[in-house]
């Protein structure tokens, strides 16, 4: 939450600051923490080289995206998800094979709400409805990605006419972000616990995470049999 609530709306959600190496560094921050994240949930899962630990690995990372999902901790819910899509982790089939049905069914709920589909439909009805009246940490991408549609929309139609919709539409969107950094979760902070979450501790890189998860389960076993986001 800290690490959203640093980024100035109006100085570093623009594309000028995108095109611009450091001129957003609240968000670069942010997006790292997000892919951080990621990695450290496919690193927990395949350094658990012993089946049954890594089968409650798997569960406890889902029960943890679910808590961020119903806190509206949408940035945590999404980067955990798609942590668990890695390939190095879909392709443990006899991990997801003994996956409780209860656990299942949270991550079919967890993909679906966060689904690209339509426009992330789901997720925009849910921050919608948490606006105002929850602490939110949003998906940034879902935002960036609908200023950096919306500056490619001509400024000006002509001599001395400003296109007042463009402008509208970037002022909803910037709007949503304030609105998003006005409340704060009151959580008693634990130091130790608040350190490790931002460090995340994550010490392989792609190819070697891939050799960890073959330890696992050897070659033979690639397929996905669990949802994934669309």
């Amino acid at each position: 939450m800290d690490l959203f609530c640093k980024i100035n709306p109006t100085m570093e959600l623009s594309l000028k600051a995108f095109e611009k190496e450091g001129a957003a560094p609240n968000v670069f921050l942010f997006s790292r923490h997000f892919n951080r994240i990621c990695y450290f949930t496919a690193f927990e899962i395949v350094t658990s080289t012993n089946f049954r630990q890594r089968i409650t690995a798997v569960k406890r990372l889902i029960e943890v995206a679910a808590y961020c999902l119903s806190l509206s901790c949408f940035n945590a819910a999404m980067a955990i998800t798609l942590g668990l899509q890695m390939f190095v982790v879909t392709r443990l089939v006899k991990t997801w094979t003994y996956m409780p049905k209860s656990h299942m069914v949270m991550l079919e709920k967890l993909t679906s709400m966060l689904s690209i589909l339509d426009n992330y439909a789901n997720y925009r009805a849910a921050l919608s409805a948490s606006l105002g009246k929850t602490p939110v940490v949003p998906i940034l991408a879902v935002w960036i990605k609908d200023l950096t549609s919306i500056e490619e929309i001509p400024t000006h139609l002509g001599v001395d006419m400003v296109n007042y919709s463009k402008l509208s539409m970037l002022a909803s969107v910037l709007r949503q972000v304030a609105d998003a950094q006005r409340m704060k979760y009151q959580f008693h902070k634990v130091s130790r616990v608040q350190k490790f979450i931002l460090t995340l501790p994550i010490t392989a890189n792609d190819k070697q995470l891939r050799l960890l998860s073959l330890q696992c389960e050897p070659q033979g076993g690639d397929a996905t049999v669990h949802p994934v986001l669309t």
